[in-house]
């Protein structure tokens, strides 16, 4: 089982949380070429080592999360708040008043998560 450090929750299991995607990929502009889009919905990598993912606390404060994670042992190397700039991995971003910089329980615009329906409100 996962240890997932949320930025607002603190470490939870993974049970409370759901994949959303990989948190790299960005979406086509809207009239990119049809290669773009061929490349973002059906073309995939499989990174071995860190890499930044997509998860949502169902089970908890409902805000997506940004996930660093070791593909190849599973380690959860860090996780930081949806909204902004990726950081560094580190659990960061939290504002004086406790929430995250991502308000609203929707993942950021353009991210594959945001694409899945990313509204949890």
């Amino acid at each position: 089982m996962l240890l997932i450090p949320c930025p607002h929750c603190g470490e939870r299991a993974q049970v409370e949380f759901a994949y959303g995607g990989d948190a790299t990929r960005q979406r086509p502009h809207d009239g990119a070429p049809d290669e773009a889009w061929y490349e973002y919905v059906y073309l995939r990598g499989n990174p071995r080592g860190p890499h930044r993912e997509w998860w949502l606390h169902h089970g908890g404060c409902g805000q997506w999360i940004r996930v660093t994670r070791d593909t190849a042992t599973h380690a959860v190397l860090g996780a930081e708040p949806a909204g902004g700039p990726p950081g560094d991995g580190a659990v960061s971003g939290i504002r004086p008043d406790g929430k995250g910089a991502e308000e609203g329980g929707r993942a950021p615009a353009g991210s594959a998560a945001a694409e899945a329906g990313g509204s949890v409100a």
